[in-house]
């Protein structure tokens, strides 16, 4: 794994490599983010079915449990990240089961989804150009500094809520029709939008929808945008507790 993924993971002199049931286990190993910044992680274990004839291909895993533990970017706290998800190329469905962070004292995030029509090989294309449509969507965020320390310097550029104007947001929240969410609902995503950046406390969100929302609907220009190309069948519920 080391020799194959010589650009993504660096060894350390006290990296340790094990091979376990299902995938291989790393102590003490560099990981490589883009060609600038670099992260430590005091250990990351990989399962996936025939990962090591599936990763010298260069192909998607179709299904992958990704644990790292004491993730480090620079002068970061240390976070734990969990992935999970599986595929069938043939059914061209996805389950995301679960991506969570958590950062201990500054909270946790969590995200799990399904979609179908989607090509599981195809993600080097631009999003939006992504096939695929989302039909089930849970988000769940326990934040007590997480969002404006880690997840706000990462996710800034693409955040409508704030480049559109506040204002108009929770306007354009309030005016969905009740089918789609409930008032209680649109109340909770009105109070998280002003709480922005910084929102203590914690926060659900769930999407439904058979119709399913496509992915490159995720590429628009602006959050009234994304709002307009809703399916229409589909259903938001959100909860606020702070």
């Amino acid at each position: 794994m080391l020799k194959f993924a010589r650009n993504e993971l660096v060894r350390k002199p006290e990296t340790i490599v094990e091979d376990i049931s299902g995938g291989c286990r790393f102590i003490h190993l560099g990981l490589l983010v883009d060609d600038h910044v670099a992260a430590d992680v005091d250990e990351m274990t990989l399962l996936s079915p025939d990962l090591l004839a599936t990763y010298p291909k260069n192909e998607v895993l179709q299904s992958a449990d990704l644990t790292l533990k004491g993730l480090v970017f620079p002068a970061g706290p240390k976070l734990d990240l969990k992935l999970v998800y599986t595929t069938d190329p043939e059914e061209r469905t996805s389950t995301l089961e679960r991506l969570s962070i958590d950062a201990g004292g500054l909270g946790r995030v969590t995200l799990s989804a399904r979609l179908s029509e989607f090509d599981n090989t195809d993600v080097d294309s631009p999003l939006s150009e992504q096939s695929g449509v989302i039909e089930d969507v849970l988000f769940a965020l326990e934040d007590r500094g997480i969002v404006v320390d880690i997840l706000l310097p990462v996710i800034s550029g693409g955040l409508f809520i704030l480049e559109d104007g506040r204002a108009a947001t929770a306007d354009t929240i309030r005016n969905l029709p009740q089918h789609l969410i409930s008032k209680d609902s649109a109340a909770a995503v009105v109070r998280f939008i002003n709480a922005l950046p910084n929102p203590q406390g914690k926060w659900t969100l769930t999407f439904q929808s058979e119709e399913g929302l496509p992915i490159s609907a995720l590429a628009a220009q602006s959050f009234h945008e994304l709002m307009g190309r809703l399916p229409g069948d589909a259903h938001i519920r959100a909860t606020a507790d702070l």
